[in-house]
């Protein structure tokens, strides 16, 4: 029997702890029903709403959004770092567009712009640009921009150096293949 009373002893004790646990527990504060657990917030502080001033009467008139000024406005500089150029052992390869690769059409690999997408590229120590269409996907290096058919980088005078630093300006979407009338501009 003292066995039995031996196992009985921590089963009571371990009942005994759990029911003064559960009567801790019922003493806490009682809130009304739908009452938030959370404290009540502030209300949100507005802003008073700005103001416009008027126009300094002896300032000029805004000038006028013209056909012109918005196209001017359009080719804004997207993005600028080093161009290359490619050609020899590409010629006549497929491009990423599919289309034949010519080294002497105006043309250029871009890493994301869209095909077809019409970009100035401007040398930026002499100010010589060329308008390309993009065609390809590149360049694979991580300092480059942009790559350049022969064509566009012997415009740029970029064969002998190779590579130089310049400035993209998108200037419109053609086709997105080429067209008999020709790829580009050279200025």
């Amino acid at each position: 029997m003292s066995l039995r009373r031996s196992a009985l002893v921590p089963a009571v004790a371990a009942c005994a702890l759990l029911a003064s646990a559960l009567s801790i527990v019922d003493c806490a504060p009682k809130r009304p029903p739908g009452a938030s657990p959370d404290p009540p917030q502030p209300a949100p502080v507005t802003p008073p709403p700005a103001t416009v001033s008027p126009p300094d009467p002896g300032s000029p008139p805004a000038p006028a959004a013209t056909p012109a000024r918005l196209r001017a406005a359009a080719r804004t500089a997207f993005e600028e770092g080093i161009a290359s150029w490619y050609g020899p052992g590409f010629d006549g390869r497929e491009t990423a567009n599919g289309e034949v690769y010519d080294q002497d059409a105006l043309t250029a690999a871009h890493p994301s712009l869209p095909f077809g997408t019409r970009v100035r590229v401007t040398r930026v120590a002499t100010g010589q640009h060329v308008i390309v269409r993009i065609n390809d996907r590149g360049p694979w290096f991580d300092d480059r921009v942009i790559d350049l058919s022969r064509a566009a980088g012997t415009a740029l005078g970029l064969m002998r150096p190779g590579i130089a630093p310049v400035r993209l300006e998108i200037v419109g979407r053609g086709p997105r293949r080429s067209t008999p009338a020709g790829d580009g501009v050279i200025q």
